[in-house]
């Protein structure tokens, strides 16, 4: 293994930290969690990275920890899961750019399981059509059960979530390539390709990105455009991280059919949450009311809870991993 010889004793050290899911309670109906154990841990395999997806269904929980995608499950009843599937193996070809993992898990309206994998790209090989797509990221689905694995649309750089609207369509926001270029929110079109390569981070002259900001490929729609690709929606924000869809409950009327995007730059003061729109336009769509909905907060996700409560992860400060962090929960009480 050449990264075992190149990194001699530390090579180890890998191995040392494990990834943890935590099941947080509030058993007394107070509205904060008074009770916090560890579900399942032990993800710290020398290729294992972080653990940056979640969902859970009927008793099941999905669990991204690149380059693995789990399924996991407490029959007991004891708060901790004693069943693991390793459901595939092989996301993450590349070991640069930490945090272009295995994220966005969310389920579609046709029932299947759908994620996102940033341009470390993939090469699984335990599935019915192996999936070589070493340059580029991409977001997948399968059926929850792993089967039928297939890559859904292509060409992104670090997608982190996944969020369908009432109708089914499928967005996320892309993250830019740090020289100038575009954050861009994406239309995710089943077969579509946005254009974007991993090589094309190295390719730089004068501080273009290759094709990729010599063509201007991340940029909205425009005459001169590569055709081969489906361009973006829209430019917006630095940091995108967590993206949700509001499901019509318990906001305002001005947010329906609105998503959340947590814009994640670092510093608490310059982070927060926006809201927008993704309006019918032709055959993709425009954005509209695009502002900042909760401010001055170091938020990585944001989703509504079962009791429509707004919930949102807060990194604290800084890029670095804090070892500590909050959780918020944000209602409007007078619409209550």
């Amino acid at each position: 293994m050449p990264y075992k010889r190149k990194l001699g004793d530390h090579f180890k050290d890998y191995s040392v930290h494990s990834e943890r899911i935590r099941l947080i309670e509030d058993t007394t109906g107070s509205g904060k969690a008074d009770k916090a154990e560890v579900f399942a841990d032990g993800f710290h395999n020398v290729a294992d990275g972080i653990g940056a997806g979640l969902v859970t269904r009927n008793g099941d929980v999905w669990y991204a920890c690149i380059p693995d995608l789990w399924k996991l499950r407490d029959t007991k009843g004891t708060g901790h899961a004693d069943r693991r599937e390793l459901l595939h193996h092989g996301f993450g070809v590349h070991v640069g750019f930490l945090g272009h993992d295995l994220h966005g898990l969310r389920f579609g309206p046709d029932g299947k399981l759908y994620f996102s994998i940033g341009d470390r790209g993939t090469n699984v090989k335990d599935c019915e059509k192996p999936i070589f797509l070493p340059d580029t990221g991409s977001v997948m689905r399968c059926n929850p059960d792993g089967r039928e694995l297939e890559v859904y649309a292509m060409g992104l750089r670090n997608p982190q979530e996944l969020a369908f609207d009432e109708c089914g369509d499928l967005f996320t926001v892309d993250n830019n390539s740090d020289a100038g270029d575009k954050v861009r929110c994406v239309y995710v079109v089943e077969g579509g390709d946005s254009g974007w390569r991993i090589g094309y981070q190295f390719g730089t002259a004068e501080g273009v990105r290759g094709p990729w900001m010599a063509e201007k490929m991340d940029d909205p729609q425009w005459p001169g455009q590569a055709e081969f690709m489906a361009p973006p929606v829209a430019n917006l924000v630095n940091g995108p991280s967590g993206l949700t869809y509001y499901p019509g409950l318990d906001l305002p009327e001005r947010y329906n059919k609105h998503f959340f995007l947590c814009d994640f730059r670092g510093t608490s003061g310059n982070s927060g949450i926006h809201s927008f729109e993704c309006k019918p336009k032709g055959a993709t769509f425009e954005m509209v009311d695009q502002h900042q909905f909760i401010w001055s907060v170091l938020a990585t996700d944001v989703d509504f809870g079962m009791d429509c409560a707004i919930y949102l992860t807060d990194w604290v400060e800084g890029w670095e991993k804090p070892n500590k962090g909050r959780i918020w929960k944000v209602t409007y009480p007078e619409l209550a």
